[in-house]
């Protein structure tokens, strides 16, 4: 068996060490999803849930109806939902862009994400399939991913 020198080891973990405390300090116990709302709108329902926020157990306020800003007429754009440490959540409003559009900056220490919002040039409607989860569930895992990628020189999300 190999003595392990601690001190040089411990670096090679210390990314996945970084990960699993910032999962343990923001993570969702139960809920909060993100849907397109009850009737066809430009916004989209939260639900109620029960989050851990920077190590303290806060309740996520339902949403209903909570606005999404108007399509650009030309570009997509990717918007964020997020909640705070008061468990209200709000969307951050990304930037239409010609390529490929990213998510809008935030501050991880203020704002937990729920969900990224694909809103497509000219829609008038936001529907679940352009909704995808962010979430990390408390242990680690998400239950939904996000990825934008160009694909034979097309835009597609995976």
């Amino acid at each position: 068996m190999t003595q392990l020198d601690f001190q040089k080891d411990t670096r090679l973990f210390a990314p996945e060490l970084d990960n699993l405390a910032r999962q343990l300090r923001f993570s969702i116990t139960s809920n909060g999803n993100v849907t397109e709302s009850g009737a066809p709108a430009m916004s989209v329902d939260v639900a109620a849930g029960v989050m851990i926020f920077d190590l303290v157990q806060t309740n996520i306020a339902a949403s209903l109806g909570l606005a999404i800003a108007a399509s650009d007429p030309t570009n997509d754009r990717i918007d964020l939902v997020v909640v705070n440490s008061s468990g209200v959540a709000s969307v951050l409003t990304g930037s239409p862009a010609a390529d490929i559009p990213k998510a809008p900056v935030y501050d991880a220490e203020a704002f937990y994400p729920l969900a990224r919002v694909l809103v497509q040039a000219t829609v008038v409607t936001i529907v679940n399939a352009n909704i995808f989860d962010q979430r990390v569930e408390n242990g680690g895992t998400s239950p939904g991913n996000f990825r934008y990628v160009q694909l034979f020189g097309q835009r597609c999300l995976h």
